[in-house]
């Protein structure tokens, strides 16, 4: 890191015992790689011994000739009759963010068609590279991305398979859907509640006012009103970003190679194999005659007989 800085702060408590340890860093790290640094005194208390400590701690760096700041670093405080605001953009942000990319594989894996499933990752990628050419500032990689668009495209349609195009909202609002239907804890609502919830979480992230009008309780105690954010929908957006995304990891874990009886076939396909391969001399003319086959049942094989 310090090799790549322009300028190096190093932050020093308002105490003659923080001076050392800084010295040992700007001695040890700093000077040898010849950045320019300065100290800056911080956790300043307004009261008068940490005044006097704070006087301290900068007479000593002038007298080390120890380049710092002038001004220093106060702790941040209230007063007691300031209004206090607790915002949940953070929490609405990070749902949303969970949320979108949780739909877009809910929404991929949402058929149990091979077909279907490739036509709607397809529909993705182009949509993602259509993203990628509107943010290239390169005239030559955006045209080279535009015709990487195109072609994809044209084989596409020269199948017949029509892609899609769809909104977050239309990504969200399915995925949500076909959470209800699988999930026995998945009933977050009808579409329009999920919607609103998803507004919400992007309106945050976005750095709109009406979420935060709107999430919010205000209640008033011996006179004095507080406002603080709406704990019920807060976990609302949590719970909707949370059950899509664990139904797409379930869901991914489902098409990710299990299949009931999967090695029994495999195993009748070895067969017929063998039974048509040249053999060299000795060899069984059945792979059933082979001594130790068929093998011990696999820990997979008895999760097919389970299942």
């Amino acid at each position: 890191m310090l090799d790549n800085s322009d300028v190096v702060i190093l932050p020093m408590g308002p105490a003659t015992m923080s001076v050392k340890p800084v010295v040992r860093v700007i001695r040890q790290l700093v000077e040898p790689r010849g950045v320019p640094y300065r100290v800056l005194v911080s956790r300043v208390k307004r009261d008068p011994s940490a005044v006097r400590r704070k006087d301290d701690a900068l007479e000593m760096l002038d007298e080390m000739n120890l380049p710092h700041f002038r001004g220093v670093v106060a702790p941040l405080s209230f007063h007691p009759d300031a209004a206090v605001h607790h915002e949940a953009r953070r929490a609405q942000t990070l749902a949303r963010a969970a949320l979108e990319s949780a739909s877009q594989a809910v929404w991929v894996m949402a058929s149990r068609d091979p077909r279907e499933v490739l036509r709607r990752h397809l529909s993705l990628v182009l949509a993602d590279w259509a993203e990628q050419r509107k943010a290239e500032v390169d005239p030559e990689r955006k045209e080279a991305l535009k015709q990487q668009w195109l072609g994809l495209l044209e084989i596409l349609e020269s199948y017949g398979v029509k892609v899609d195009d769809p909104s977050y909202l239309t990504l969200v609002t399915a995925a949500a859907h076909e959470v209800r239907n699988h999930l026995s804890d998945g009933d977050f609502g009808n579409p329009e509640q999920v919607e609103r919830l998803w507004r919400a979480s992007a309106g945050s992230a976005h750095g709109k006012m009406w979420p935060s009008v709107e999430l919010r309780v205000s209640v008033e105690v011996d006179g004095r009103r507080y406002s603080f954010p709406d704990a019920d929908a807060m976990s609302a957006i949590l719970v909707l970003a949370n059950r899509v995304t664990q139904y797409g990891v379930f869901r991914f874990i489902d098409y990710a190679g299990h299949e009931p009886g999967l090695a029994e076939r495999l195993r009748a396909t070895a067969m017929r194999w063998y039974a048509r391969i040249p053999k060299v001399p000795g060899a069984p003319d059945r792979l059933g005659d082979l001594a130790g086959y068929p093998p011990a049942a696999t820990s997979f094989e008895t999760r097919d007989h389970r299942r």
